[in-house]
């Protein structure tokens, strides 16, 4: 998979899947028509696009043979990116499935109930912030099951009842050759 992080931009809705992404020049293309890209620490073109594949050489989950646990990327920044990109470049021989979290289908009931603060950091910078997982007034959600996030022991709780409704809900999403999910950075989780 390939991640571009973009804001800015229009999606009708929180997860979309576009079919015609054929090379990474498309791929820049339709994030670049979403808004400003990001770039990442791992990008070493510095084009905004990060290549995941099985490299255990490198110490980070989305590179090894353990699942990505859902998450929110640059949950550190006072606006993070409206959008995550991963594109299917080639499908995996086995494996390389995306993980895809709703919070918005599976906590909104209980919201106000699990709604834990914390600092988030990220790889990307060294740049932290103290939020809410979710505020209402941007309607964002911001989360790290890693060790950018740091979190009350009174809240610990909470954050462990939310890992676990995030847990039983992921779903598993197989790109074919092509494929691009365009999520909201801010609505969806992935993983």
């Amino acid at each position: 998979s390939l991640i571009v992080c973009v804001t800015d931009g229009l999606l009708m809705n929180k997860f979309e899947i576009v079919r015609s992404v054929r090379n990474k020049q498309d791929l820049l293309e339709l994030a670049r028509s979403l808004g400003e890209i990001y770039y990442q620490t791992d990008d070493p073109d510095h084009n905004g696009i990060v290549t995941l594949k099985y490299d255990p050489s490198i110490h980070k989950y989305a590179y090894g043979s353990q699942a990505l646990f859902p998450h929110t990327d640059r949950s550190n920044m006072a606006n993070p990116p409206d959008f995550v990109l991963l594109w299917c470049e080639y499908e995996a021989e086995h494996g390389g499935e995306s993980l895809i979290f709703d919070p918005v289908e599976h906590l909104s009931p209980i919201l106000e109930d699990v709604n834990f603060n914390a600092i988030f950091a990220s790889e990307n910078s060294d740049d932290y912030i103290y939020k809410p997982f979710y505020t209402p007034e941007s309607n964002t959600f911001r989360f790290r099951n890693d060790g950018h996030i740091w979190i009350r022991p009174t809240d610990f709780h909470l954050f462990k009842k939310v890992v676990e409704i995030i847990s039983a809900h992921s779903a598993e999403v197989s790109l074919r050759e092509g494929e691009c999910i365009v999520m909201s950075n801010k609505l969806m989780f992935h993983g």
